[in-house]
């Protein structure tokens, strides 16, 4: 069975509450999700992050592979092997659309990433040699379109 992810945009508006950007999913493969099939969260854009990609996974949140994850490079974990410490959970002041999307019960190892910590850990990695398998330029600069470094983030899940 395979593995796959769920990433959702959020940018800070001008009082710094997160919101949902519309526009923006990751969930290709379901048309009919119980979410995305209403007008609130319809949109046929892609997500900065959708491919299967292991390498990547394990990046962002420790899942399927062994790829040094993110939380890291970033120092909030001291074990680059420690899958219990690669994920946040969903942020705490997370849109209310975001926390209902994260609620889907087949979603496992939330957590969320800011433009600038994405940044910040991909160049580590980088520089360590770990990002062959996986290129996330592509990411950022969609990213970098939206908003500034702290002003923007990815909530992300995976199902199986």
């Amino acid at each position: 069975m395979g593995c796959d992810i769920h990433c959702y945009v959020e940018k800070q508006d001008e009082n710094g509450k997160w919101e949902l950007e519309i526009g923006w999913r990751s969930d290709h493969y379901e048309e009919g999700h119980r979410y995305f099939g209403t007008e609130e969260f319809k949109t046929e854009a892609s997500a900065p992050i959708d491919a299967r990609n292991y390498d990547l996974f394990g990046f962002l949140a420790g899942v399927r592979s062994n790829t040094t994850p993110a939380l890291y490079w970033l120092g909030e974990s001291d074990d680059a092997d420690s899958y219990d410490e690669a994920q946040r959970g969903v942020p705490k002041d997370a849109d209310a659309s975001t926390r209902r999307l994260m609620e889907d019960e087949d979603y496992h190892s939330h957590s969320w990433l800011t433009l600038g910590e994405l940044r910040q850990a991909w160049t580590a990695a980088q520089l360590a040699g770990e990002t062959e398998w996986f290129d996330l330029t592509d990411c950022v600069q969609q990213l970098e379109a939206r908003a500034g470094d702290d002003a923007i983030r990815i909530v992300f899940a995976f199902d199986n």
